[in-house]
């Protein structure tokens, strides 16, 4: 049996790689370590080995392109903030991640702002001291908008929508299963939602993504288009959902998942649902390091 599991991990060497890349964005400062285990791979020509080497080596080098955001002093704050993701909507209020000459912060607006990353906006308010920076903005002007600022406007203007052709409660309901914004529901449906453990079904997550994938799927294929057209297709149709969750992690996840796993094809190889995990699990980690 342990013999048989070995074959199977050994078959999928992107596992050796996403072990070797936590390790190595985790603890970077035992570079020498790693560089002797690399060493020590290469002399034995063990495959399991070398990928672990390579993701350890390729985990120091990425936490140093993203090392930990410092943070700001609590007191006031004036001055210019740039957004650097786009923003969530809990208990009305706005929130989202953003840059200073000060230092790095979570950026709290009262009621839903259109915000994108790349927008630079002066603001003044209060830092509060805590485990993050969490910077409460009382007054505010956006100075530029970032080129990605359409994708809030856009999610943004489809909340409000919903709203008017709903009403408040109908439309919490589709904006909490479309947009990744459950927050709108009320007290009394969340908690009967904990209790049933279906909270995850009205918060947009790799479920949704793979249902958007497969009823995509099912109408090309009753088009009759080439499967080498399909794939891209539903990789366009993912991105823009992911664009309207506000490119909220476990979507992103699931669309990179579903894409590595449904390219197979073209690359003429079986797919395979572990290493597609892995695959995605490492792309993350390339651009968010700080999740390991």
């Amino acid at each position: 049996m342990g013999g048989q599991m070995f074959r199977e991990l050994k078959a999928r060497p992107l596992i050796f790689l996403l072990i070797g890349l936590i390790l190595g964005i985790n603890f970077p400062s035992w570079f020498p370590v790693w560089a002797l285990f690399s060493v020590f791979a290469a002399l034995v020509r063990s495959m399991p080995l070398l990928w672990s080497a390579l993701g350890l080596l390729f985990g120091v080098y990425v936490s140093y392109l993203h090392p930990p955001p410092d943070k700001v002093a609590a007191g006031s704050f004036a001055g210019t903030i740039r957004i650097s993701s786009f923003p969530e909507y809990a208990r009305a209020k706005t929130v989202c991640s953003a840059t200073s000459s000060r230092g790095s912060l979570i950026a709290k607006f009262s009621g839903q702002q259109s915000f994108g990353p790349g927008d630079l906006i002066q603001v003044s308010g209060v830092v509060n001291a805590g485990k993050e920076s969490n910077l409460q903005v009382k007054t505010w002007t956006t100075e530029t908008k970032g080129y990605l600022s359409w994708i809030s406007a856009l999610r943004i203007g489809a909340i409000r929508r919903l709203q008017e052709l709903y009403g408040e409660e109908d439309a919490s309901w589709v904006n909490a299963l479309t947009f990744n914004y459950p927050t709108e529901l009320s007290s009394e449906n969340k908690q009967a939602l904990r209790n049933s453990g279906t909270f995850h079904l009205v918060s947009a997550s790799g479920m949704h993504i793979w249902i958007v994938a497969v009823v995509i799927n099912y109408l090309l294929i009753q088009l009759r288009l080439l499967r080498t057209w399909q794939i891209p297709l539903i990789g366009v149709a993912l991105v823009l959902y992911c664009c309207l969750t506000g490119f909220h992690a476990p979507t992103v996840r699931a669309a990179i998942m579903w894409l590595c796993f449904s390219s197979a094809y073209l690359f003429k190889r079986s797919p395979d649902g572990l290493s597609a995990l892995m695959a995605s699990a490492i792309i993350w980690l390339c651009f968010e390091p700080n999740d390991a």
